[in-house]
């Protein structure tokens, strides 16, 4: 059966809404569909830098994809 276990959204300036549930987590999930957001934010708005507000649970799959944390 097919089922959804995630999901994320991307506009021009930022990520968000990336979900994954609970019993699908650590698995890789999270980091394919935050490389999909990233490819289609660059092919979509290039001349626009990502931004993204993320739990303290996330700070390391994004700091793991490149995002650094501004105070």
């Amino acid at each position: 059966d097919l089922a959804i276990v995630g999901v994320g959204s991307v506009n021009c300036d930022s990520l968000k809404r990336l979900f994954v549930l609970k019993e699908y987590q650590r698995m890789g999930i999270a980091s394919t569909i935050l490389q999909q957001l990233i490819t289609i934010h660059n092919q979509e708005y290039p001349s626009y830098p990502i931004t993204l507000t993320g739990t303290e649970m996330a700070r390391h799959l994004y700091e793991k994809h490149g995002f650094v944390v501004v105070e």
